[in-house]
Formats: C-alpha cells, sequence, structure tokens
C-alpha cells in the first residue's frame, strides 16, 4: 500500500495499481452538468426561499419553524460546498482545488449531512411529542367526559337509551 498526493488529493492503492480518471462521453458531460448546475440551483434557491418565507413570516414563529430553517442552512452548506466540487472532482477525474480545500469541502460536506440527519432526528422527536401530547390530551377528555354520561345515566334511568358513549 502506498499513498500519492497528486494534484491536492490523497489516493490510496497498491503498488500494482495505478490511477486513471474515467472520461465521460461528450454526452454524458452534458447531461451531467444540465443535472449538477439544475439541482444546485434549484437548492439555493428553494432554501432561501424557505429561510425567508419561516423568518420573516408573522405566522411562522413556531418550534417547527426553526427546525425548518435549519434544515435548509444544512442543505445551503450541500450546495455551496459539496454539490460545486463534487461535480468539478468527477468532471475532470482528479482534484484541482488545492490541498487546504480537500479537508475543508470533506469537512463541510460531513457537517452538513450530519446537521440535515440530527435536525431531522430532532424534529421527528418533537413531533412525537407533540402527538403523544395530543393523545394524551384526548385521553384525559375522554377520562372527563365519560364519567359525566355514566353519572348521567344513574340518576335518570329512564334516558339511558339516549346516551350513548
Amino acid at each position: 500500500m502506498r499513498f500519492n498526493l497528486s494534484n491536492g488529493t490523497l489516493f490510496l492503492f497498491d503498488d500494482n495499481e495505478t490511477y486513471e480518471p474515467f472520461v465521460f462521453s461528450r454526452t454524458a458531460q452534458v447531461t451531467l452538468i444540465t443535472l449538477y448546475s439544475t439541482s444546485t440551483l434549484l437548492t439555493i434557491l428553494g432554501n432561501i426561499t424557505v429561510i425567508f418565507v419561516l423568518v420573516l413570516g408573522s405566522k411562522s414563529k413556531t418550534d417547527l419553524a426553526k427546525f425548518l430553517v435549519n434544515l435548509a442552512l444544512a442543505n445551503l452548506l450541500m450546495a455551496f460546498f459539496c454539490i460545486p466540487y463534487t461535480f468539478t472532482e468527477t468532471m475532470l477525474g482528479y482534484w484541482i482545488f488545492g490541498k487546504v480545500m480537500c479537508p475543508v469541502v470533506q469537512y463541510m460536506s460531513l457537517f452538513s449531512v450530519i446537521v440535515g440527519i440530527f435536525t431531522n432526528v430532532a424534529l421527528g422527536i418533537d413531533r412525537y411529542e407533540f402527538c403523544l401530547s395530543i393523545c394524551l390530551l384526548d385521553l384525559c377528555r375522554e377520562m372527563i367526559v365519560q364519567p359525566k354520561n355514566q353519572s348521567q345515566s344513574t340518576q335518570n334511568p329512564q334516558d339511558a337509551d339516549k346516551i350513548k358513549i
């Protein structure tokens, strides 16, 4: 095993193995450029719109809005620090951004994914607790309403068939 630092990228390969970048056809290059550009543009515009609506909107001052803004920020980090660099490396077959940017881009890519995952987990826990509190509220309401109905049925035996539980 040996390491080769070529154009700022660290490659790990066996001594018998050589690194040859994969070359795309012209049609594949145009398709990839279109898809990467479209997804990057939509990611940036969509998440900036979400942030503006949730931060500036008067009716969006809820706990859910904080989670969604955090998720949008994580997606913006992905759009700025992962998609363009990954795309360039995919198209060229090697890293052109220097030794300093390689670990920075890797860190930011991993960081944005982890922030997105933890935000989704926290959002799921928050929504679960919200649903659980609604269910408990409904259960308490039933416990309060049912005894009233039962006490009414024992007070007036003639009206027992009118009361539905």
